[in-house]
């Protein structure tokens, strides 16, 4: 696994085979930030179930100004904690919390989230609980990256997809607010 383009291009990243998680193939990273753009250039971004903080990483390589790295597993949390080390990135705050105990931080931490990465384990399907959830952190502008399985239908109240590809088995949908 590697940091597909920016500043960090053709960096490795450990934590593929990290258990619990689901890395996030070159592939599927590099259509991401086609679809975004720079769009994410000087923006704030949460990897809210960062895993290996690859997503997040790449965000920060691609020109984000901040990212906010959270992963309920310490395992995850060390693993991105020494990426992150061995990149020498210093723009950016870790937390091991749960999602919902994360996004009462940044809620009450007052951040205003740009691009909120959302890759939380296929089975939960929570999507739309977070939605609910982050609203406050969110703004007009803002951008949510949701990587999902194909066949998951996402139920949007108050979100326009943006743009949305499918690669294989997986599903990258680009929500904006209505």
């Amino acid at each position: 696994m590697r940091v597909i383009s920016g500043k960090y291009k053709s960096r490795l990243l450990d934590g593929f085979k990290l258990n619990k998680t689901r890395a996030t193939m070159d592939r599927v990273k590099e259509i991401i930030f086609a679809l975004i753009g720079d769009k994410v250039r000087d923006k704030t971004v949460i990897d809210l179930f960062s895993g290996t903080g690859s997503l997040g990483i790449e965000a920060l390589s691609n020109g984000a100004k901040f990212c906010y790295f959270n992963d309920s597993d310490q395992e995850a949390k060390k693993i991105i904690e020494k990426n992150l080390n061995n990149l020498a990135i210093t723009n950016y705050h870790l937390s091991r919390l749960d999602y919902k105990k994360a996004l009462e931080y940044y809620e009450k931490e007052e951040v205003s989230c740009d691009i909120l990465i959302l890759d939380p384990p296929y089975k939960d399907h929570i999507i739309e609980e977070i939605l609910v959830l982050a609203e406050k952190i969110l703004h007009d502008e803002s951008l949510i990256v949701c990587e999902t399985e194909k066949s998951y239908e996402l139920n949007l109240a108050n979100y326009l997809v943006f743009k949305e590809r499918i690669i294989s088995d997986k599903k990258i949908t680009i929500l904006r607010k209505r």
